[in-house]
This record gives structure tokens, sequence and C-alpha cells, in this order.
């Protein structure tokens, strides 16, 4: 039997990497889903090294998921880039567990000063790494 099948028969919200809390020992246990076994859950509760399979429906509260992390929103300054040559560009990158692009979002200026005038404030620079392309100047979070 399938997880499929113990969502549709059981009609739990089953499914791998979902979070539960069992409640058939001395006190509630969160854990993990594993897999499907037969007609049973194989669960990892926290704090075990293994998982053992658990009826769909005995003891078992299924938690909802973790919200989604807001992506992270940083600032790149570069100094001199091709489409702005002789200017500071400040970009906007959004940063997250699934992209890592610039937006269309963007400040122009002729001085450094300036450009961190244009900046959203309370940010926190960060200096540039040694490893970064030589036309950025700093980032700021």
């Amino acid at each position: 039997m399938s997880m499929d099948y113990i969502r549709n028969y059981y009609d739990v919200p089953a499914k791998s990497g979902g979070r539960v809390r069992y409640s058939g020992g001395r006190q509630p246990v969160d854990g993990t889903i594993v897999a499907a076994q037969g007609s049973h859950l194989l669960i990892r509760l926290d704090g075990d090294d293994h998982e053992m399979p658990y009826h769909p429906t005995w003891k078992i509260e299924y938690l909802p998921d973790a919200p989604a992390a807001a992506p992270l929103t940083m600032w790149v300054i570069t100094e001199n880039p091709t489409d702005y040559p002789g200017q500071f560009v400040a970009r906007q990158w959004i940063i997250g567990s699934r992209a890592y692009s610039p937006t269309t979002e963007h400040h122009v200026a002729d001085t450094l000063d300036q450009i961190r005038a244009m900046l959203p404030p309370f940010l926190t620079m960060i200096p540039r790494d040694p490893r970064d392309e030589r036309i950025i100047v700093e980032s700021w979070i």
C-alpha cells in the first residue's frame, strides 16, 4: 500500500516529510513521516535514530506545514558595470531556498555616497569578499 492509499482510505494528510505528534506514550512526541509500509506509516520520532510503524489514525495528530521562510532581500552595489559605465549601481537581489536572482529594482548614482543614500533604511553592510567579482563594492542586507 502507498502513501496515496493511506491518505485516501483513512482521510488523513499523510505525506513523506510531514510532521506528526504521537500521543500513545507517556507524553506526546513529535516526529516525521518517513514512508508508508502496508497500511501503516513509518515515523521517526524526534530523538530516535530509526523509524517505527504507526497506524495513521491511532494517537496521531497531523501538524500543519511550517510556513515557508520569506526570501532575503539584499542590495549589491557595483562600480562601473557594463550597463552603466562610470557609475555606481545598487541592484536588489532576492535570495531564498529556491531563488537567487536580481530583481528589476535598482538605483544609479555618480558616487558611492550618493548610491548608499538611495538604499532603504536600517540595512547592514557586508564588505566585499575577495572572491567577489571585481565590480562589486559591497552588499547590504
